[in-house]
């Protein structure tokens, strides 16, 4: 597992902070399966925060009695926030099973003014 910036630390919550040169940011997690279903299958719903597009790889997360841990990754690409007038949008990911839902807030800060940013 990669452990290079402080937002790749395994908490619950995504947060990034744009800066008008920075093109993407990733974040890595690390999530176990504490159900007693070993077996289980859950899939990313995002809910995209105004300004970027949020990529999550594997969008699904597949646990067996073997493979109770699973990593993914989620990246967050600016648009352009010329049309942007809050300094803070915000969405979730949710894995679900079916049966069970995992939610993780994402919190997106931009530099205020945010419509002076460039489009990208």
């Amino acid at each position: 597992m990669h452990t290079g910036s402080a937002g790749d630390l395994n908490y619950p919550a995504f947060s990034a902070v744009f800066s008008p040169n920075m093109d993407k940011v990733t974040q890595r997690r690390t999530v176990r399966n504490v159900d007693c279903n070993f077996r289980a299958t859950y899939t990313a719903n995002i809910t995209i925060p105004a300004g970027v597009r949020v990529t999550v790889k594997p969008r699904k997360l597949r646990f067996d009695a073997k493979q109770r841990t699973q990593d993914y990754e989620i990246t967050f690409t600016p648009l352009g926030a010329g049309n942007l007038t809050d300094k803070y949008t915000f969405g979730s990911i949710v894995w679900r099973d079916g049966e069970h839902r995992v939610t993780s807030p994402i919190a997106i800060t931009w530099p205020w003014p945010a419509r002076n940013l460039a489009v990208m």
